[in-house]
């Protein structure tokens, strides 16, 4: 089967988001590349459908690849994003000048990065499954004492927290919830992707909470949830409350 190249940068934040996506899988492969010189030729040669690059790639930078493929009457229609810090308008302004069709924020948010790259490539309704829930949940943060929250929406990835408390982003919490007719709790834990603050909503359509995503789940856990989420291969609900 004829798969679709994406390139990536040699970047472990940004290789971890892309292999638990759906490009991952399926008709796309991904190509790693760390070095800005050796990805234009790939580029040249293979032709990929999406290229992701950093700023700090060795020889040339990601935004001196993106220029000079932005500058090549052949190549200019590859989509290229860049991946800087959002605190950094120097970073910014090289990304602009670059030319790239998005800037994907560093630390980077698998679910946004997802989005970004699906809008670049024209595929719709590909996030994943999100099962809208009313879970009721264990949380332990940063203070080591638990406290309790609501699951608004789940899936295999991660799910959003309903709660009057909030941990920044980046934390690290465990998390403990129960899914019905499962006979044990499920306990992982998770990293703070994004926080919906009362002062500063990112998403409308949901409530003060958090956006969590799993990194250690159980393959058993990591099961049920995929069977709970669509027991039949087919979703009860493709909410998107946990995207932003």
């Amino acid at each position: 089967m004829l798969r679709n190249k994406i390139l990536l940068a040699d970047d472990p934040e940004l290789q971890q988001c892309m292999e638990r996506s759906i490009f991952s899988r399926g008709s796309f492969a991904l190509q790693v590349i760390g070095n800005g010189r050796q990805a234009f030729e790939f580029i040249e040669e293979h032709d990929p459908v999406l290229v992701i690059l950093t700023l700090d790639m060795e020889e040339w930078g990601g935004d001196e690849c993106c220029r000079r493929v932005k500058d090549d009457p052949f190549l200019r229609s590859t989509p290229i994003l860049l991946v800087a810090r959002s605190d950094r308008e120097q970073d910014l302004s090289r990304c602009r000048q670059a030319g790239c069709n998005d800037i994907v924020p560093r630390p980077i948010d698998g679910q946004h990065l997802l989005v970004t790259a699906c809008n670049q490539l024209n595929i719709v309704d590909r996030a994943p499954l999100r099962w809208e829930a009313a879970l009721e949940a264990r949380v332990l943060g940063r203070a080591r004492k638990p406290w309790r929250g609501r699951i608004l929406n789940l899936n295999t990835g991660g799910a959003f927290i309903q709660a009057g408390q909030l941990e920044p982003v980046d934390n690290l919490v465990e998390i403990e919830f129960a899914l019905p007719e499962l006979p044990a709790a499920i306990l992982c834990q998770g990293r703070v992707a994004w926080v919906n603050h009362p002062e500063w909503i990112k998403n409308p359509r949901l409530p003060s909470g958090m956006g969590v995503e799993f990194l250690d789940l159980k393959p058993q856990d990591r099961e049920a949830i995929q069977a709970f989420v669509d027991p039949a291969g087919k979703a009860r609900s493709t909410g998107t409350g946990g995207e932003r």
